[in-house]
């Protein structure tokens, strides 16, 4: 008996951690409207409930294990909740592997078997948890339902073999800024989705997607390879994407400021580069726009050089070259000069009160070094902040 309540207490919060992780991963523009919240805080709660699940399952596993109870027993304990404990063992085991692949580095390096292996693994930890006491069973339904129902809707919008070129239109329109779709290329892959920055198209009809190759056989450089193959050769039919979307919502409404401050890194502009070209529709008053971005060479500035040059001539851009010595430029598709400094840029004199005295805003994308410096300064000078950060 001493152990008796140690044991149902854990229980309980594990399992209530565990119904409630599962509805962020319901992906839908649902969560946008309840909560206001962008993608990424949404994310960020599934990975907390997802530890604290884990730890108090962990804690509920010793207190049983102490008590001198049998966890491989198939044989139902206690007179009302009837729990069979090999069950909760299996969805342990089942949880705490995807606690070790959801580590970062490892997600990273592995992810599309983190992808894989974190569905299987939830799947077979679910069906235990419900096998393993009565109690999960109905304190789960609303979080299955829901689940199962945005999971139908998801698969049959991305499988459906629709014209895309209305749909794009759409999106460019109507999504929120800072939008991401996950997309599939079937050429590459049948099971891999990937998040990628919805890019608005300099002429706000259409969309477009910046994808950086990070390495032999990955994801992005099989994408890249297949995009580049089908562009030299004519095939069209090779380029068909299934997409998941548009999802995420930035953390603030870029229309109620006087002042916006865009920190970019790297492949980290798309995201803001998406803004910069829906400025000119979405905001209807004069707002003052700053955009800095950093890249090791100039000659990456011209990345997204079809979708960024040239700048609205509201725009206020200064550009780095991280391994340049010295001030210099490069020659965009256009003909015109985009001049760039050599060195990184210095927050104290991008994000400071001194500077900016109206309504601020700041929005960075990039490496975590960079973000976070940007968000530490913002927060110093009380300004309102936003990051884009693709922790998958």
């Amino acid at each position: 008996m001493y152990y008796h309540r140690p044991a149902f207490i854990s229980a309980h919060l594990s399992l209530v951690a565990l119904v409630f992780l599962l509805l962020p991963i319901a992906r839908g523009k649902h969560w946008e409207l309840i909560f206001a919240a962008s993608y990424e805080r949404i994310l960020k709660f599934h990975r907390w409930l997802g530890r604290l699940c884990f730890l108090t399952g962990a804690v509920h596993l010793v207190i049983v294990l102490v008590n001198n109870t049998d966890a491989t027993s198939t044989v139902p304990y206690g007179p009302q909740q009837a729990v069979v404990p090999l069950f909760g063992l299996l969805a342990f085991i089942a949880f705490g592997t995807m606690a070790l692949v959801s580590i970062d580095p490892i997600r990273r390096m592995f992810y599309s078997y983190f992808f894989i292996h974190h569905r299987v693994a939830a799947i077979v930890g679910i069906v235990c948890v419900l096998l393993h006491s009565h109690t999960a069973c109905y304190a789960m339904v609303l979080s299955l339902t829901v689940y199962g129902l945005t999971l139908i809707a998801r698969l049959y919008a991305a499988l459906a073999n629709t014209t895309t070129t209305a749909k794009s239109t759409k999106w460019a329109q109507v999504a929120n800024p800072c939008s991401f779709f996950w997309v599939n290329i079937p050429s590459v892959s049948l099971i891999e989705w990937h998040p990628f920055s919805a890019v608005v198209a300099p002429d706000g009809n259409s969309i477009a997607f910046c994808v950086k190759a990070m390495g032999a056989n990955r994801f992005t450089d099989k994408a890249v390879c297949v995009v580049a193959d089908a562009t030299s050769s004519g095939d069209e039919s090779r380029l068909t994407l299934r997409l998941d979307g548009p999802h995420g919502k930035p953390a603030l409404d870029v229309d109620n400021y006087d002042v916006l401050v865009f920190v970019a890194g790297g492949i980290g502009i798309t995201p803001l580069l998406s803004l910069i070209n829906r400025h000119h529709a979405k905001i209807s008053r004069d707002v003052e726009i700053h955009l800095h971005w950093v890249v090791q060479s100039p000659q990456d500035l011209l990345v997204v050089d079809s979708l960024m040059f040239p700048l609205p001539a509201t725009f206020k851009a200064t550009f780095y070259a991280s391994q340049a010595k010295e001030a210099g430029f490069v020659l965009c598709q256009t003909g015109d000069g985009v001049a760039y400094v050599g060195g990184r840029p210095i927050l104290d004199e991008i994000v400071n009160v001194e500077r900016h005295s109206k309504r601020v805003g700041v929005l960075a994308c990039g490496p975590p070094a960079l973000v976070h410096d940007a968000e530490w300064h913002s927060h110093a000078c009380g300004f309102d902040f936003h990051k884009e950060v693709f922790a998958f």
